[in-house]
This record gives C-alpha cells, structure tokens and sequence, in this order.
C-alpha cells in the first residue's frame, strides 16, 4: 500500500510510488549521465522491477507524473516504424519532490 508524501507544492500530489518511480529515473539518468536531470531512455518492465511495482502501474504512475509536469516522456520510434523505450527526464519539479522526500525519510532503506 502507498503512503501519502507530503510535499509543499501547490497543486502537486505525489504518492510513495510516484517518488519511487521519480527516483529510479533520477538515480538511472545520474548514473549514465553524471546528472539527475539528464534524459534517460528506460522500458517500463525496469521501471517497475527497480521501483519494485507491476508495469501496469508504473505506466499509470508516469502518465500521473507527466500530467504534474514532474517528468518529460518522450516517445522513441525509429525511422521504419519500430518503437522503442521512452525516454524520460525529470523537471526542475520533479526533482524538488525527490529532495523533500529524500528529506522527509521515504526512501528510508
């Protein structure tokens, strides 16, 4: 069951696993990158098994955190049509609610 995290963002509500899916995009884009912020292209079953949450989840939790405008998702299709992982990269939103939760102790190991 999620736990509500309480961010002080007008108009943003993000629930544990918005955080966590933030996080694994975050942590993912830093490693490959060097930067949190940095685009990443990630399939959503990786999404889902590093957030530790089904794929039909992480598909609704993405379009939740694109619709707040904490994440950019990009479609990749390849010029004959075949498609390919999304690619994601966080908002200067987005990255704020990770530090609140970071700060708050959700990812709390």
């Amino acid at each position: 069951m999620s736990k509500r995290v309480r961010v002080n963002i007008p108009g943003v509500r993000v629930n544990e696993t918005g955080c966590r899916v933030l996080r694994v995009i975050a942590e993912r884009s830093s490693c490959e990158h060097g930067r949190r912020c940095a685009e990443v292209q990630l399939a959503h079953r990786d999404i889902a098994q590093a957030a530790a949450v089904s794929v039909p989840t992480v598909i609704r939790t993405l379009a939740a955190l694109r619709d707040c405008e904490l994440v950019i998702v990009r479609d990749n299709v390849q010029p004959n049509g075949a498609r390919l992982s999304n690619s994601y990269e966080l908002t200067a939103l987005g990255l704020e609610v990770i530090r609140m939760a970071e700060e708050l102790g959700t990812f709390a190991e």
